[in-house]
Formats: C-alpha cells, sequence, structure tokens
C-alpha cells in the first residue's frame, strides 16, 4: 500500500524511534514487539507443499477457464503455477523472461536526499545506512522483477531489533500464488486464506513490498506472461505434431516383398525385419524375398511445423524484452548494424521504465517505512534510484575533448583528470609519454613537474629532458631555456594578432 493509499483510507502512521509503535485507524498505539518482528508473513501449510501442474495436458479450453477465473480475482494460485509451468519448460520464455530480469536486478543503487536543506541530508544518510543492513538486495529487486510477468511481485521485509533500532536484514520473496485479488476493493493485492480463499486477508501494515507496476485496474491482466500463455500453447501443440511428423516420415517408408508361396514363418521374419529396420539398420530376411526404402517427400510439411515454432518464439521474445533480433533476423543473416541499434534502444527503455516503477515502489515502502520510524512523516521522502543511464562511451568522450584542444578550447588538468577518472601525478612520481619521447621508440616516462604541470599554468613549454640537448652555431643550448623563448615569441606574436582584431573590431576597418 503506498502513502497515498494510506491517506485515502485515513490511516495515519507514525513509527517511534524509542518504542516501536504505530498508530492504527483508531489512532491508539500498537506496540511492536520482537516477536512481532519474527513471525512469518503466512504459515507453511500443505497448500504452499502441493502446488499444481496445470501445463501438463492443457488445452485450450482448460487454459480459458483459467485465466478466466484468475482474472475474476479468483483462482490466482492456478494461474500462477500454470506460469511456473511454462517458464520451466519453455526455453524461450525461460531465456528472455531471465533476461529482462538480469537487465534491471544487476543495475546499482543509490539514496538521494529530497532536497539540499540539511535535515534532507541526514535523513538520506540515515536511510543509506539502513540499505547497507540488507543482504542480497540485487536478489529482492530480482524478485520484484517477476512482477512484467504476473502483474505484481511481494517481499517480505524480515524485521530485526537492535536496542531501540529497528533494521532490515533481509527482503524474503514471497510465491504470488499466496496471493488473490479482490475485485470489490479496487483489485487490492490481499493473502490468501485457507478460511477465506475468495476475498484473503489484509496484509499487516509493514509487512509486505507489495510491487505493481501498472495500477490501472486488475494487475493480473498487465503480466508479459498471459500474452505468452497462448503461445506458449499454440507452440506445445505445435511441436507435438512436429515429432509425430518425424516419426512417421523421419525414417524411411520400408515395403517388403515376398514371392508367391513364401512360407508364413518367411513373411513373418519379414514383418518383423521391416518393422525393426530403422531402429537397427540392419536385418536378415530369407533369400526369397526383398526390402525397398520409399524416403518421403515432406520436408515442406516439416517447413510449416519449424515456421510456426520460430513465430512463436519471435513474438515471446517481443513481448517480454521487446526485441527478437537475437534469435530471428540475427540466426538468419540478415540482421543488421541499424537493426541492432534499434532493438537496443528499445531494450533499454524498457530497463529504464522497470527501473522507475521499482524506484517507486521502494520509495512508498521500505524507506518510507524507516523515516517515519525514525523521524516521523515527512513532508519529503529520499529517493531511490537504480543506476539504469547506460554506461558513458569513453572513447566517444576523448575524441570530443581532443577535438576541443586541437580547436583552441582550453581545458584544466583538474577538470580532465576528474572527467575520466586519472588522477593527477604526485610530486616527482614518473609519467607516460608518448613513444616518440621514449627513449628505445617504445611506450616510457619522464618525471613530472608539479609546479609547471607539463607546460600548463605559467606558460613555459613542457620539459623533455630525455631529449638530447639541441645545438645552434656548434654550442648546446638549454632546452627549457629554448623552449620558454619559443614560448614568449609565440606568446607576443599571439598578442599581436589578438590586438589588431580588436583594434579592426572596434574601428570597422579591413584588416
Amino acid at each position: 500500500m503506498d502513502r497515498q493509499a494510506r491517506t485515502e483510507d485515513g490511516v495515519l502512521t507514525i513509527w517511534s524511534s524509542l518504542k516501536g509503535l504505530i498508530y492504527g485507524p483508531d489512532n491508539k498505539p500498537v506496540a511492536i514487539t520482537k516477536a512481532d518482528a519474527g513471525r512469518p508473513l503466512h504459515e507453511w501449510t500443505t497448500f504452499d507443499r502441493y502446488p499444481s501442474d496445470p501445463s501438463s495436458g492443457l488445452t485450450p479450453a482448460t487454459l480459458a477457464r483459467i485465466i478466466s477465473s484468475a482474472l475474476s480475482g479468483a483462482g490466482i494460485a492456478e494461474l500462477m503455477d500454470l506460469y511456473d509451468g511454462v517458464v520451466l519448460k519453455d526455453w524461450k520464455v525461460r531465456s528472455q523472461y531471465r533476461t529482462r530480469r538480469m537487465a534491471v536486478s544487476r543495475l546499482g543503487y543509490e539514496i538521494n536526499p529530497a532536497s539540499d536543506d540539511p535535515k534532507d541530508v541526514e535523513i538520506a544518510d540515515y536511510v543509506r545506512e539502513q540499505f547497507a543492513y540488507i543482504d542480497d538486495y540485487s536478489g529482492a529487486i530480482h524478485h520484484l522483477m517477476d512482477a512484467t510477468g504476473r502483474g505484481f511481485a511481494v517481499l517480505e521485509p524480515k524485521w530485526e531489533f537492535e536496542g531501540s533500532e529497528r533494521v532490515c536484514r533481509r527482503l524474503a520473496p514471497v510465491e504470488a500464488r499466496r496471493f488473490v485479488v479482490d475485485a470489490e476493493d479496487r483489485w487490492a493485492i490481499r493473502l490468501y486464506s485457507q478460511q477465506n480463499p475468495t476475498k484473503g486477508e489484509q496484509i499487516p501494515f509493514g509487512r509486505a513490498i507489495v510491487h505493481v507496476p501498472d495500477r490501472a485496474g486488475n494487475p493480473i491482466k498487465h503480466g508479459d506472461l498471459m500474452t505468452c500463455l497462448w503461445l506458449w500453447l499454440f507452440k506445445a501443440f505445435d511441436i507435438k505434431s512436429w515429432q509425430q511428423f518425424l516419426e512417421v516420415y523421419g525414417w524411411p517408408f520400408r515395403l517388403g516383398r515376398y514371392e508367391p508361396g513364401t512360407s508364413d514363418d518367411d513373411i513373418k521374419a519379414l514383418l518383423s525385419s521391416v518393422l525393426n529396420l530403422g531402429r537397427d539398420a540392419g536385418a536378415v530376411i530369407p533369400k526369397s524375398t526383398e526390402i525397398e526404402m520409399f524416403w518421403a517427400q515432406g520436408q515442406k510439411n516439416s517447413d510449416a511445423f519449424q515456421g510456426l515454432v520460430e513465430y512463436c518464439d519471435r513474438m515471446q521474445s517481443e513481448v517480454i524484452t521487446g526485441q527478437s533480433l537475437a534469435t530471428s533476423e540475427g540466426t538468419r543473416g540478415s540482421g543488421s548494424y541499424a537493426q541492432a541499434q534499434v532493438h537496443d534502444d528499445v531494450k533499454h527503455e524498457l530497463t529504464e521504465s522497470d527501473g522507475l516503477k521499482i524506484d517507486h515502489t521502494m520509495e512508498t515502502t521500505l524507506i518510507a517505512w524507516q523515516v517515519d520510524y525514525k523521524f516521523g512523516p515527512q513532508k519529503r521522502y529520499p529517493r531511490h534510484h537504480l543506476l539504469t543511464e547506460p554506461p558513458e562511451d569513453v572513447k566517444m568522450l576523448s575524441g570530443v575533448y581532443k577535438d576541443a584542444v586541437e580547436s583552441g578550447q582550453p581545458i584544466g588538468h583538474k577538470h580532465y583528470s576528474e572527467r575520466f577518472n586519472i588522477p593527477l601525478p604526485e610530486g616527482d612520481e614518473p609519467i607516460l609519454v608518448p613513444p616518440k619521447y621514449a627513449q628505445g621508440g617504445g611506450p616510457g616516462s619522464a618525471p613530472f613537474d608539479s609546479a609547471q604541470e607539463r607546460g600548463g599554468g605559467n606558460g613555459k613549454a613542457a620539459k623533455l629532458k630525455d631529449e638530447p640537448a639541441p645545438s645552434v652555431g656548434g654550442a648546446r643550448v638549454d632546452r627549457d631555456v629554448l623552449a620558454d623563448g619559443g614560448a614568449s615569441a609565440a606568446q607576443a606574436a599571439y598578442d599581436a594578432w589578438i590586438a589588431r582584431i580588436k583594434e579592426a573590431q572596434s574601428s570597422g576597418r579591413d584588416l
């Protein structure tokens, strides 16, 4: 339940940092004891131990009944069991569904303050510290991503007390089959109860993180796996027919011939040889008989079966990951770089959208509970941000900096160092130099003059101490003196040109 729903329900919840209290709908305090924190969300029963497998022997009529029952709010468990069977048995759904979930669960995250106000910064620091207690946070995000296929996903915070502090050590996944959808309560997710299997029970506040990516109506109908169910059923029937076709036409048709007057024993021996020939690849038959092989011309029929399987695979990939290049155009040799770029962009948009929805769920549940418990209700709460931004193309960026420097744009050493995360040399630490300046023609190093930063700041040129000193008129000249003189002369010429340009601009005359 998000914070807006809590307000609409008239529930004022304040978590006390000293006594662990909440104030319920009647504004009376309710103690949160260690026993309450350690109690599981639901008891383990035979309902959890023996799930059904509707995917075995599934027919179109049965599938239609399961979907209809689930959309009405009841029968969620049977639909979720069917999803488990499909993900387990269908290689394409399993692969693409795992790819979609891992694209988000492998991302890093950050907790940002609501503003620059010192109080908001303090609250964000506290939440960041609390999140550090959580074990396997990426695994929790991976489970929340299950909502993209099923319509919702639930995590159970495992609260623990350390003195007056309450921390969350783990976010335990809870199977979706453990819940029902109440059609009469704005499609609210409720806990399944054997005493009330249709309506279920209210989830205790603060005991479950419910992630619903799309809240427009019944969340069950928005799950991607529901779209894949019919494709999976068509593919299952098609593969079964394909196997039957191969059983009949995969082996050559064997025809046994025998002469008139052949004995019954010889005919039986011939029949046995014909039936076993495809499997044994050898037979012993009477001399008066013969066996001919006829290969069926059924290639077009076989292509029809294969075509349907490939079509269903592509559609399932489109539904789950938003792209099918890796399993369709690419495998047929018709893929292109442009196609790959388009598909990557679509996939990134899906990942970014999934990340934003998880951010919202964590902000309105776990983060809000932690803040309320420690600081009381706030107008603004820290922001949870999954780092969905694609990695920066450093090679392309370095080219931009190179072009800027060559065009005369001044760029500071410190800025360049911070932008590319390259530390500046310290003291007399040797630095890498281009091969043309290194001895032996390969990469080398030279001492770093921290005061001059290799020609920066004071206008002096870089000190290339590894080069031989030049000579003028037979006399050796100090390289640094020569470099400084050249730099000074160039600076003077540059200043003269700048002065002429400014004078011409002010007077309006031609250069």
